[in-house]
């Protein structure tokens, strides 16, 4: 029998007991674990394919960008060659000595007409240059001295002869019927009395254009009217068409002997798969029988006076893979979130257990007992309630400050990028070249920063092994200013850079050393945004045998509470969620991976120092 007061706990529903007040807990079923993985995986899948298609659908429109830049550099340069060639063509035409010979046709100067043409033809670098009289007979060339000269030849059913001897330039894309070497054509009447007598040819090299176009995961290609690719980066692709041939198109490159067996030309597996805003193309292209294509994308300009088009296809792995490491990394950062957030939810899952066992055995207590167990209980609740609230805005928080670094990484690359751009279509409009080279060159350099800021976080969580070489301190430290330059310029930051008499190699990785040089960079820029006169004081020199990198700022310096937690991973001193955090974690991880040492002082008045050493490369003695 229970005593007055008291009553005794049951399994199923509450039964006050005579003279006493039992109190009990009604408890939920949680929902099975199987259930709850069922709801959540395919949100968390939707949500990351929504973000590699965001990332991915961003570093497109990038690579569409930059590509159209060298798509129009690439036109603006070869039609100032053709451009040259069809000046010389005028020159030549109207040149006394070689219209005296065409009305005379003398053999005495037939010679000299040859000699004349083969010094024009080594001075322009153009493959032949040769003179035709009205029937389409080739009267005296510049290859008058080869076996397979063309002097006597005629070239009547070319279309350059057939449109010149008419009155008008001509321009023809053909392989040679006597050389067999690829060419573009040039043709310019010779007047006589405003009358058209003869045909100056000038043959201009056209292999040489897929030299000096190469370049990684880009494919350059020339096709003429006929929709046939003539010049290639990528040597499966010459000779193949777009599409299929007509039997007229067939006939007509025939006739004229374009190329020696129409028959054989055959059409690139290609199939289209998305149409961008801007004119570019996803297509999946593929040399036929080869059994590999690639997907691509690919932007044209039209050459309107050579009936050319250019055709730049850009290989778009190195998109996928970026979109696919930054998705990943993202994942990576959620799965964090998912944890922490389980690992919680099961801690509050067990003190929840933990009371409502304590609670059963408090209901078996007198009614006293009962009531300041309810107090406990009460209190209990408030606190789990408060307990939630932070561990919601710990998640939000924390997914606030990845998403907001992660900006802030990737763009001081793409703010150099923007610059670098605007500068090359400045210098390209100045005909400066050389100069917008330089530009692009950067740009894929910023580029390649980018794809090491994904490889960084794989670094940070994976460890991967890299290999070493010998890497000069200066010269990587000017490529790492490169991409701060931008941001210290407009901070007004005075920069001031001491170096050591004799360059200083470490045994290292230059991608790596340049990212340990921005990141301190970047970290000294943080420290002295708010200053009047903000400077930095970087000193390259050797100290206790090692070769030593000291970056100084007047900021604030660093609190004591902050200095022993500065280089822990996420640890973060800036306000508005601007960095991962990683900044410093990733600089500690470098130096370590190159067995150097990293470490931070103040400065007095004002600022910290941050310096890196790292051990001297010295060459090997082994074997000698």
């Amino acid at each position: 029998m229970a005593k007055r007061g008291l009553c005794s706990p049951a399994p199923t529903a509450p039964q006050p007991a005579a003279g006493g007040l039992c109190r009990y807990t009604a408890r939920m079923k949680p929902l099975p674990r199987l259930l709850l993985l069922a709801i959540a995986l395919p949100l968390i899948l939707a949500t990351l394919a929504l973000i590699h298609q965001l990332l991915y659908q961003k570093l497109l429109t990038g690579l569409q960008e930059a590509e159209h830049n060298t798509l129009e550099l690439v036109n603006s340069s070869l039609e100032g060659e053709i451009r040259q060639f069809r000046i010389i063509g005028s020159l030549l035409a109207s040149n006394t000595e070689l219209k005296t010979f065409l009305l005379t046709y003398d053999d005495v100067a037939r010679n000299d007409t040859n000699r004349l043409l083969e010094d024009i033809n080594r001075t322009t670098g153009a493959l032949d240059t040769y003179l035709m009289n009205e029937t389409g007979e080739t009267i005296a060339a510049s290859n008058w001295r080869s076996k397979s000269n063309f002097v006597g030849r005629n070239f009547s059913y070319r279309p350059y002869f057939q449109i010149a001897i008419l009155g008008q330039s001509a321009d023809f894309f053909a392989i040679g019927t006597s050389s067999n070497e690829r060419g573009f054509y040039v043709g310019t009447p010779v007047f006589d009395q405003q009358k058209p007598v003869g045909v100056v040819v000038i043959k201009m090299r056209v292999d040489h254009l897929e030299r000096l176009w190469q370049a990684e995961g880009r494919e350059l290609s020339l096709i003429d009217d006929d929709g046939v690719v003539f010049v290639s980066t990528n040597t499966n692709w010459r000779y193949r068409s777009l599409s299929p041939l007509s039997d007229a198109q067939r006939e007509v490159i025939a006739a004229t002997r374009r190329y020696p067996d129409p028959g054989a030309i055959t059409a690139l597996q290609r199939r289209e798969l998305m149409t961008l805003d801007a004119g570019g193309q996803l297509i999946s292209l593929g040399a036929p029988g080869s059994g590999r294509s690639a997907e691509y994308l690919v932007q044209r300009l039209p050459m309107t006076d050579a009936g050319w088009t250019i055709h730049l296809a850009s290989n778009t792995a190195p998109v996928s893979r970026v979109a696919f490491f930054g998705t990943v990394a993202i994942g990576f950062g959620l799965a964090g979130i998912g944890i922490i957030a389980s690992a919680l939810y099961q801690r509050q899952r067990l003190a929840r257990h933990r009371l409502l066992a304590e609670q059963r055995q408090r209901n078996a207590l007198e009614e006293a007992i009962v009531e300041r167990t309810r107090d406990l209980r009460e209190a209990n609740a408030e606190l789990l309630a408060t307990q939630e609230k932070l561990v919601e805005s710990g998640r939000l928080a924390a997914i606030g400050r990845f998403s907001a670094g992660l900006s802030h990484e990737i763009s001081q690359p793409l703010t150099a990028i923007h610059s670098y751009l605007s500068n090359a279509g400045q210098l390209i409009r100045l005909q400066r070249y050389d100069d917008a080279q330089k530009k692009l060159d950067s740009i894929a350099d910023l580029a390649d920063r980018i794809t090491l800021i994904i490889r960084q976080l794989k670094i940070f969580v994976r460890g991967d092994e890299l290999s070493t070489a010998p890497v000069s301190l200066d010269s990587t430290f000017d490529a790492a200013y490169t991409v701060m330059a931008d941001q210290l310029r407009r901070a007004s930051v005075d920069v001031r850079l001491h170096r050591p008499d004799g360059e200083l190699h470490v045994d290292g990785d230059e991608i790596l050393l340049q990212q340990l040089i921005v990141n301190l960079l970047s970290n000294a820029l943080d420290a002295v945004r708010d200053s009047d006169s903000p400077q930095l004081r970087v000193n390259l020199c050797r100290k206790q045998g090692q070769a030593c990198i000291e970056v100084r700022d007047n900021g604030t310096g660093i609190s004591e509470q902050d200095m022993a937690s500065i280089f822990e991973p996420f640890y973060s001193t800036k306000k508005g969620g601007h960095g991962l955090g990683l900044g410093l974690t990733i600089a500690q991880e470098i130096v370590n991976r190159f067995h150097g040492k990293i470490s931070a002082t103040n400065q007095p008045p004002h600022g910290a120092t941050f310096t890196v050493l790292l051990p001297l490369y010295r060459r090997s003695t082994d074997g000698l």
